[in-house]
């Protein structure tokens, strides 16, 4: 049995931090390593807990998608969020973060995105795929990035 994927939960708001970590912890592929509620205490843990995923909340108790692109050098970035705008998502996938996963969805759905990160593939919902694709077949006046012609191989490979 291969060993648990180590996840580091970021979230400032208590109750839903520690409802995801009690759900996690029923998952035998998942083992929760740590968890902070704010933004300024994700490096010091991940500095001194082995950690294969951080899931982090977008809005805590400053916006952290700004932090994203240092985070993802060191750890996978999963972000779990509340915010269903599609610019905030696009913006936290190309700034590095390796999957978005909605706080409506139910624990499956997180499950599939971690394992899809895991396998070294994007995640998002079909809707922000959809949101992409659209994106994309009108093309901007600039090229894409190289982390943008990435997203798009991983979505394009599921």
């Amino acid at each position: 049995m291969p060993e648990p994927l180590r996840v580091v939960i970021a979230d400032d708001h208590a109750l839903f931090r520690q409802g995801l970590k009690s759900m996690l912890k029923l998952q035998p592929e998942v083992s929760v390593a740590a968890e902070v509620d704010c933004v300024s205490d994700i490096v010091p843990t991940l500095n001194k807990t082995p950690c294969d995923v951080l899931l982090l909340d977008l809005q805590m108790e400053r916006n952290a998608l700004a932090d994203i692109e240092s985070l993802a050098r060191r750890v996978r970035v999963v972000v779990v969020t509340a915010s269903e705008q599609p610019s905030d998502a696009l913006a936290a996938i190309r700034a590095g973060a390796r999957a978005v996963v909605f706080k409506r969805f139910a624990l499956e759905t997180l499950m599939a995105a971690l394992r899809a990160v895991t396998e070294g593939h994007v995640w998002m919902p079909p809707a922000l795929q959809a949101e992409l694709t659209a994106q994309m077949s009108h093309p901007a006046a600039e090229a894409l990035t190289s982390r943008e012609r990435e997203i798009v191989r991983h979505v394009a490979l599921g």
